[in-house]
């Protein structure tokens, strides 16, 4: 089944047919250098960047749309008792009969250790709960534990948390970790029946990409997990005046233990040794129904129920220059998912 991943999946095997020319550009007659027809520019080795997620989102009602992924400029300072602190720069916050507030030392969703994470509880007024501090070194769900009751300004209008030397205690009170400062959701406003653009960044500096002039394409990304994720095949510029590359990719999906080809299309632009790729995609693309779409995006964005009328997405993956003209042997295969094993991403975006 295809998820939004794909847009960024690049997959598989064709040969290059180049007019009246060898499949080698090296091996066709010279060109001058000016010559549209021939991408010299982008055929290099290029490390990623980063990732740009841009939502086009049109709501029936005046609110905020919230980005958990970027950090806030301020900082929750937690000072432990026995000489070391962290910064938790990360806030979630779900109202409603009874309202959670959650800080973490990543963005939310993340899975890296130590993890992190403050929880407050409370019911009506936005000014003391029951809170839970957890220190997690793994994914064993074993922790670290400090509670306590304490006080705190929560504003639900410009999402932003407030603590002054609150005090909490670990399970036999021989620590203690003392919280201060304050923490901003970063948010769009959105105005009903006009479609705002909403991003979303990630930064990834962990795949490389190899264009060769004779056509032949390469991919590597190490998403952590120990196992590289290749991909191999073939590119080619189709649309020279409006800088349309297709690049077809082969790959093996280690969830269905298939090699899996893909083509795609994509816009790219270049801009001194930066190359960029773009693509308008459709976010509900995966989903059942428009709705259950709606509604999911309306939880990622804290958004109001039933709010979003309308939801497009246009994607952009940012690349540097490394070396050019690089070649590579191709060699065996493994997964090809540009954003590795990302358990967020694919908690946003893909139907299970």
């Amino acid at each position: 089944m295809k998820t939004l991943t794909q847009f960024l999946i690049l997959c598989a095997s064709i040969t290059l047919t180049l007019n009246s020319c060898s499949k080698k550009y090296y091996q066709c007659e010279p060109l001058a250098e000016e010559d549209s027809r021939w991408p010299y520019n982008i055929t290099a080795e290029w490390q990623q960047e980063n990732v740009n997620f841009d939502f086009n989102i049109t709501s029936d009602t005046d609110q905020l749309a919230v980005d958990f992924l970027t950090p806030s400029e301020d900082s929750l300072v937690a000072q432990f008792s026995v000489g070391t602190a962290t910064s938790l720069k990360y806030l979630q916050a779900s109202l409603g009969d009874t309202n959670i507030i959650l800080a973490q030392n990543q963005s939310i969703g993340g899975a890296q250790y130590p993890l992190h994470e403050l929880v407050i509880v409370y019911y009506e007024v936005a000014d003391s709960g029951a809170a839970v501090y957890s220190i997690s070194q793994d994914n064993s769900g074993d922790s670290e534990d400090f509670s306590n009751f304490i006080g705190f300004t929560f504003n639900p209008l410009d999402y932003s948390l407030t603590l002054s030397e609150q005090i909490l205690y670990n399970t036999d009170s021989t620590q203690t970790v003392t919280l201060g400062g304050t923490i901003n959701i970063e948010s769009t406003q959105l105005f009903s029946d006009n479609p705002v653009s909403v991003p979303l960044s990630f930064s990834q500096t962990t795949t490389t990409i190899i264009l060769n002039p004779g056509g032949e394409y390469f991919r590597l990304t190490d998403d952590g997990s120990g196992v590289p994720d290749e991909a191999e095949g073939t590119w080619e510029v189709t649309d020279t005046s409006e800088n349309v590359i297709k690049i077809i990719e082969t790959y093996d999906n280690f969830e269905t233990g298939e090699t899996v080809t893909d083509t795609l299309s994509i816009l790219y632009s270049l801009e001194s040794d930066t190359l960029t790729f773009s693509q308008e995609k459709n976010p509900c693309e995966s989903y059942a129904d428009e709705n259950e779409c709606f509604e999911q995006f309306e939880l990622n964005f804290g958004l109001a129920e039933n709010s979003i009328t309308d939801l497009g997405l246009t994607s952009t993956m940012a690349f540097t220059k490394s070396s050019a003209g690089k070649r590579r042997q191709l060699t065996s295969k493994q997964p090809a998912y540009w954003f590795g094993r990302s358990n967020f991403f694919k908690d946003l975006h893909s139907k299970r």
